[in-house]
């Protein structure tokens, strides 16, 4: 018998998933076994085993295996900050829209407009960040003007918008 604590854990299960399926096992610290009682405690710890080893041994290789997206640790950090930064920033302009600028949490605090200057100012920070890393490159103020204009073209009240800076 396996004096592992995860294959006993595992041998367990095997006598639970057994036991319920109607063949009764109980593990050795739950009372003294007899012979049959053994062999079945036994058979759950060598099935706990055989099932348990590929498995330990697949994680451990995808552990030490490059992640399918190859990105490193440090990118996918930098792209969580990212997601999250902008789901605040989503989230204070939704409360702009509900509430109005200059509605402001009952318990005080600052008001929507300058939430959202802060979580606005969380984004440009995280998006120097990818800059710095090599993650993405500075946007140039051609691709600015572009975009500007793709962007307002269907809008209803950004009129002054599409030609400013």
């Amino acid at each position: 018998m396996s004096d592992n604590p995860e294959a006993l854990t595992a041998a367990k299960l095997v006598a639970r998933i057994l036991t319920d399926n109607g063949l009764e096992v109980t593990p050795p610290d739950e009372g003294t076994l007899d012979d049959i009682e053994r062999q079945r405690w036994a058979m759950c710890v060598e099935i706990a085993e055989r099932v348990r080893a590929p498995l330990v041994a697949e994680n451990a290789r995808l552990r030490e295996a490059a992640h399918f997206n190859g990105l490193t640790p440090a990118e996918a950090e930098r792209l969580a900050m990212l997601a999250e930064e902008c789901g605040e920033v989503v989230q204070a302009a939704c409360k702009v829209l509900r509430h109005g600028y200059a509605s402001r949490h009952p318990d005080g605090g600052p008001d929507n407009r300058d939430m959202l200057h802060r979580e606005v100012g969380d984004v440009l920070l995280v998006v120097d960040a990818l800059r710095l890393a090599g993650d993405m490159e500075a946007t140039t103020p051609d691709r600015f003007s572009a975009k500007r204009a793709r962007m307002f073209q269907y809008s209803h009240h950004q009129e002054g918008l599409i030609h400013a800076r």
